[in-house]
């Protein structure tokens, strides 16, 4: 149904946007009536425990013993805390805002990212379409887990970048400041995520022109600093958390 309003003739561009904001909030909001009030998935609940200890004054990095590497990239849950603290919204409903205001932003990001590479509002809605029949965007990116704000993050630095690109001037270097927060905010929310929007800053960097590379250079320069300093001090717990997930994956493609 959302398509196919998207794709009618002589859609208004107040509509449109509706309904791209309904794309990213309906498959949320229908994996939550499973659970409306408490969080009923096994990763939700790791999370919210890291929540709760914060909001409980724990401070940054306290243990976590059912997902020893949730509170070393506490991102989301430091965002959520703050939005819990100044509306006053139970822990689960403030959460679950985070996550919906999470979603929005995402299709939106995919939107005008779409756009800054053809000006069709129609070839940009096509990308919110094909992206929401990912199986991920219903059920992991619904969730209230790190990947969910991670890719938001990601994403949006990488659009701010390219607009950086499009722009000169102070307008052009305060969009990369914007970006480069972005990106650094994504490397401490989701260790893999970060690891695959720089991934993708790289690769990005080797296929553009000669006059759009310093600002990629700059960008992830900045994301792959922010990593690495991130990282360095619980590098042997990341090992003991990934590297079974990587020797199953390993053995299964042999």
């Amino acid at each position: 149904v959302f398509a196919f309003i998207l794709l009618a003739n002589k859609i208004s561009l107040s509509l449109e946007k509706l309904v791209i904001a309904l794309i990213g909030l309906y498959p949320a909001i229908l994996y939550r009536m499973s659970s409306p009030f408490v969080f009923g998935g096994y990763d939700e609940l790791l999370h919210e425990r890291t929540l709760r200890d914060l909001l409980a004054g724990s401070g940054l990095f306290a243990p976590n013993p059912m997902l020893p590497i949730s509170p070393d990239y506490p991102g989301m849950e430091i965002f959520s805390g703050v939005v819990i603290r100044l509306t006053g919204l139970p822990v689960t409903l403030g959460a679950l805002l985070v996550v919906f205001l999470c979603r929005v932003l995402l299709v939106f990001i995919i939107y005008h990212a779409a756009l800054t590479v053809s000006p069709s509002r129609r070839v940009a809605c096509l990308s919110v379409i094909f992206y929401a029949l990912c199986p991920q965007f219903f059920f992991f990116n619904s969730q209230f887990a790190y990947q969910t704000m991670a890719l938001t993050l990601g994403l949006g630095g990488l659009l701010l970048v390219r607009r950086a690109q499009l722009r000169d001037g102070a307008a052009s270097r305060q969009l990369l400041v914007v970006a480069s927060l972005a990106l650094m905010a994504t490397a401490i929310t989701h260790h893999v995520t970060s690891w695959f929007v720089l991934g993708f800053l790289i690769a990005w960097l080797l296929v553009a022109r000669r006059g759009e590379r310093k600002r990629l250079l700059y960008a992830g320069l900045v994301m792959a600093i922010t990593m690495g300093l991130w990282t360095a001090g619980f590098a042997a717990k990341m090992v003991r958390y990934l590297g079974p997930v990587f020797d199953v994956a390993l053995q299964q493609s042999k």
